[in-house]
């Protein structure tokens, strides 16, 4: 006998069509989430999982280099083992993720989603579980207003308050509460959603219409509010995301002039892979030398305004540590130039 199940209007559907229908929603939202970190244009889930992406997703994870063998199949189970030398990808059916089964992709993606977390999430919350992390993120922030009762990644969303009590919270001047209670349930999510991609940067995983679907699941918001929190609550985080965004500008770049020249055969791509092991090189430099500039400039003590001893050490301190970064422009100028 089959299982029927109805939605929120009674229209009655079988559970295989409920979960291919599931996943096909979920796959439009992670083909979002992959083409904003890599700043690419996948047309297709599949796209994911071919050279350019992993190549792309796996220097952002790992800071190593693949290089696609040209076998899919090969490249793929390469890719699992550089990104995750334990169990997740344990249970993956190669031959499903080649053949295209939209269930496997979306299981993969779900497992790259968890592994750009354990990257770029905070360091004393990034190998805990991540969606309990975003809703005990979510419940902390909106705890001071009424209207909002989180108590899923579904349905607690749907009105549009929790989103914009959010973002609320980190800056009130942005979000009017008193003008967002006017408003429809799709406008507070259109005016949430509009802050922050404006302001924030954070991408449109999601559409004000998405929130009322019979599709929309748990993995489809807490991908979106993730995108949210490191945006707000990662500053460190979100400036590593958009260097490696530059890097596969750069690196588009030099695919595209590489593919006009494609009769220089073996010898143009070993002077692309030079360049490209080069810049890699210099942008790894200038990466660690922004992050110790940051850390020292963090440390410096508060101005002395009494002891004239200490204001001196301080000010032969604060000299050498502007002449650091005259010393480093550069390396800065050398990785930008590129």
């Amino acid at each position: 006998m089959t299982s029927e199940f109805h939605d929120i209007r009674g229209h009655a559907f079988t559970k295989k069509f409920l979960d291919e229908n599931r996943y096909e929603f979920q796959a439009s939202v992670f083909l979002k989430w992959a083409s904003a970190i890599t700043n690419e244009s996948l047309n297709e889930l599949s796209d994911i999982f071919k050279g350019k992406f992993l190549s792309v997703f796996t220097q952002l994870i790992t800071g190593k280099t693949f290089v696609a063998s040209g076998s899919r199949s090969e490249d793929i189970s390469t890719v699992f083992q550089l990104l995750d030398d334990g169990d997740r990808f344990a249970q993956i059916n190669i031959l499903d993720v080649t053949d295209g089964n939209l269930k496997a992709l979306c299981s993969v993606v779900w497992q790259f989603i968890q592994l750009f977390w354990k990257r770029f999430g905070p360091e004393d919350v990034r190998d805990q579980k991540l969606s309990e992390v975003i809703k005990d993120w979510c419940l902390e922030r909106t705890k001071k207003f009424e209207e909002v009762q989180i108590t899923d990644f579904t349905s607690s969303w749907r009105d549009g308050f929790s989103l914009n009590a959010l973002l609320a919270s980190y800056n009130a001047k942005a979000i009017a509460m008193n003008e967002v209670r006017e408003m429809r349930g799709d406008e507070r999510l259109e005016h949430a959603m509009s802050v922050a991609e404006r302001r924030y940067g954070v991408p449109r995983l999601l559409m004000p219409k998405d929130f009322v679907s019979e599709y929309l699941d748990m993995k489809c918001v807490v991908c979106y509010l993730m995108m949210i929190y490191l945006a707000l609550a990662a500053k460190k985080t979100k400036i590593s995301v958009y260097f490696v965004q530059f890097l596969q500008n750069v690196d588009a770049r030099s695919r595209k002039s590489s593919s006009s020249s494609q009769r220089s055969g073996r010898k143009g791509r070993k002077c692309l892979e030079e360049t490209v092991a080069d810049y890699e090189s210099c942008l790894e430099q200038v990466l660690t030398w922004l992050l110790e500039a940051e850390e020292r400039a963090n440390n410096m003590d508060p101005v002395e305004e009494k002891d004239v001893e200490l204001v001196k050490i301080q000010f032969r301190e604060h000299e050498s540590f502007m002449q650091s970064l005259t010393d480093s422009q550069d390396s800065v100028g050398r990785v930008l130039h590129r």
